[in-house]
């Protein structure tokens, strides 16, 4: 998979260039000014391709100042601009690429009375232009020095003659009330481009073209592959392969942790992957409930999740051992299943009264929400409405009731009566191996710390600052900068970081995947430092 930073501070636009980049091997990363300085400095000028050419420019510069192996990095800008043609001339183009402040200063009344004074022409053109920093392999290929390329596309309709009142879209947040979106009718339709489904709306998306015509020149150029439907090699392994299914705080997660710890099984949490899906849509806003965006995101795309949990499964190819927790639906488990050719897999669907869960959750307290009895109702019944009860009927499925008080007792009881491999160990002693190691990458070292303080407690959660300082105090001889630490977490996402906002502090702990690669990463540098 292909970095590729796109230098933005609008977590919006990031979503969309990521929707746009969907069908290519690429991962698109964020420039965060915070903690690379400004990204570049955008004049406020009215020139469209002076103020390209002295942004991308100043984002060079700065790029080199900061980035390291800069010339091996691919980054891009994007500029929407908006030609009124009531209010433009050959000459002048109204907004233009001011179009961000001028909706600053523009209702839809005063702009429609504008328009009716001028004859009521309402046509209107939006352009999108990315400009494309060439890495020096790009510029050796095309036998150039420039240092940029520049693609663009664009859409055309009216403004709507109707002041529509709507919310965003969940899933698809540039779809919005806010932006000139919510006024722009593409040709061929009745309705701002903001009401219409996600397929009609990215036939005439305006930055849709300038992304295909970017990706297919870098396809073009062997810089990245389209994304693979991977196949998933068939896995023979000794044990049965766990699916666990069942509502909130039923003991899915637990359950998980006891086969990772005790049976060497490696846990995956898709709940993990739909968490990473929230994330990368709407940053770390927590504007969006994730259980009502979870279950719009099912009704749309009801394999997103098991897809993406495939995929992860087949990236460790030496680990064949897997329970797999917090499936919604029984086309999940029928394609998981179907696709993960294993000889024998075993789903469990746990259960407990709703309030023994309930006060479970209330001491839990993963999420950043309220937490009272009707919330978690709510919940329930939304799980509900996703299809997780019809995962109880699935044939042969094995039903087990967690009133247990105690984890203890809990997994006693679990072991008797469910597993059937044998325990390999008793106890997990992370800590005392991080003597043994030096040198780790800074990932490593951010999931080592993090297992050991989720040992302590499951519950805490942690900022850059205290994972750098953790870091420093685990392993003597490595240094990780704060500014390192917060880097990684800000370019991108990850399924091995539960993340909750504290006032203004944004705080991470490990998700249950996170667990196992910390727990498998330090298996493995032991036995690479026994041997």
């Amino acid at each position: 998979m292909t970095d590729i930073t796109f230098i933005t501070s609008n977590t919006t636009k990031l979503a969309h260039a990521r929707h746009l980049c969907k069908d290519y091997d690429v991962n698109i990363l964020q420039y965060k000014k915070l903690f690379y300085g400004k990204g570049y400095e955008e004049p406020r000028i009215f020139d469209r391709e002076k103020l390209l050419e002295d942004s991308i420019i100043d984002a060079i510069k700065r790029w080199k100042k900061n980035v390291s192996n800069y010339g091996e990095r691919l980054f891009f800008i994007e500029d929407t601009s908006v030609r009124i043609e009531a209010l433009s001339d050959y000459e002048n183009e109204v907004p233009g690429v001011d179009i961000k402040y001028w909706m600053q200063e523009y209702n839809f009344d005063k702009l429609d009375i504008e328009l009716k004074k001028r004859g009521n022409n309402r046509k209107v053109k939006v352009i999108s232009h990315i400009v494309l920093f060439l890495t020096d392999d790009l510029k050796s290929s095309l036998k150039s020095d420039k240092d940029y390329l520049i693609f663009s596309s664009f859409s055309i309709g009216t403004i709507t003659e109707i002041d529509h009142v709507f919310d965003n879209q969940i899933l698809y947040p540039w779809l919005d009330n806010k932006t000139f979106n919510k006024w722009f009718v593409p040709y061929g339709y009745d309705l701002p481009i903001s009401m219409l489904n996600i397929i009609e709306a990215d036939k005439i998306d305006f930055r849709k073209g300038a992304f295909e015509n970017m990706l297919s020149f870098l396809k073009a150029n062997n810089a990245i592959l389209y994304s693979q439907k991977k196949s998933i090699s068939p896995r023979l392994p000794f044990n049965p392969t766990y699916i666990v299914c069942g509502p909130t705080c039923a003991g899915k997660s637990s359950i998980g942790k006891l086969l990772l710890e005790k049976h060497g099984y490696y846990h995956v949490e898709a709940s993990d992957f739909m968490s990473l899906s929230y994330f990368e849509t709407h940053g770390t806003k927590f504007v969006i409930d994730k259980n009502i965006y979870a279950a719009e995101l099912l009704k749309v795309n009801p394999l997103i999740v098991v897809e993406r949990t495939l995929n992860y499964i087949q990236s460790k190819k030496f680990i064949d051992n897997f329970i797999v927790t917090g499936f919604r639906t029984s086309s999940e488990v029928a394609h998981f299943n179907k696709t993960f050719q294993v000889i024998y897999s075993k789903l469990i669907y746990v259960d407990s009264d709703l309030n023994i869960r309930y006060n479970r959750w209330t001491k839990r307290r993963r999420d950043n929400v309220e937490y009272s009895l009707e919330k978690f109702i709510k919940i329930n019944e939304l799980q509900e409405e996703m299809g997780l009860l019809e995962i109880s009927k699935i044939e042969n499925a094995v039903h087990y009731e967690n009133d247990k008080d105690g984890l203890d007792s809990f997994f006693l009881d679990f072991e008797d009566k469910i597993i059937k491999t044998q325990s390999i160990s008793t106890t997990l002693e992370i800590a005392e191996i991080t003597s043994v190691i030096h040198n780790i990458s800074l990932e490593k070292a951010i999931l080592i710390v993090l297992a050991i303080e989720f040992n302590k407690n499951e519950s805490k959660y942690f900022t850059t600052t205290e994972i750098s300082r953790l870091i420093n105090m685990t392993f003597l001889e490595t240094s990780k900068n704060k500014n390192n630490v917060s880097r990684y977490f800000n370019q991108t996402f990850y399924p091995y970081y539960e993340i909750t906002k504290d006032i203004r502090k944004i705080k991470y702990k490990l998700s249950p995947t996170g667990y196992s690669e910390a727990v498998f990463i330090i298996q493995t540098l032991t036995m690479n430092q026994h041997s």
